[in-house]
C-alpha cells in the first residue's frame, strides 16, 4: 500500500513488455546501484499458481529466472525482480519478505 501514497493511480509495478522491462532494470542499476531484489506487482493471491498484476493488467510477457516460478517451502505468492540477474528477470518468493519495491504511477 505504500505505492498509493504516490496518488490514487499508483501501484506496484506491472511490467507489459520487454522495453518496458529493459529501462525500469536500466533505471535501477543506474540510480540504485546497491539495490538488492525487489518487488513488483504480481502476485498470486489466491494461491492457485494463477498469476495476476496488482493493477489488472494483461500480458504475456513472462521472464521468470530458470526454475521460477517454484514456490519453495510452499509460501511464494508474490514476484520481485532479481538483482542477480540485473532487474529483467523473475522470482517468486514470500510476500512477508521485506525489500525494496517498485511503483508505478501516471504523471
Amino acid at each position: 500500500m505504500k505505492c498509493q501514497s504516490f496518488g490514487s493511480s499508483s501501484h506496484l509495478a506491472s511490467f507489459l513488455s520487454s522495453k518496458e522491462s529493459e529501462i525500469v532494470a536500466g533505471n535501477i542499476l543506474d540510480e540504485y546501484p546497491t539495490m538488492k531484489d525487489a518487488w513488483i506487482g504480481l502476485h498470486d493471491a489466491k494461491k492457485t499458481r494463477r498469476w495476476r498484476w496488482t493493477d489488472s493488467s494483461t500480458t504475456n510477457f513472462r521472464p521468470w529466472n530458470r526454475g521460477e516460478p517454484n514456490n519453495q517451502g510452499g509460501e511464494e505468492f508474490c514476484v520481485y525482480l532479481s538483482a542477480s540477474a540485473g532487474f529483467q528477470k523473475w522470482n517468486d518468493g514470500d510476500c512477508r519478505t521485506e525489500m525494496s519495491y517498485i511503483c508505478k504511477f501516471s504523471l
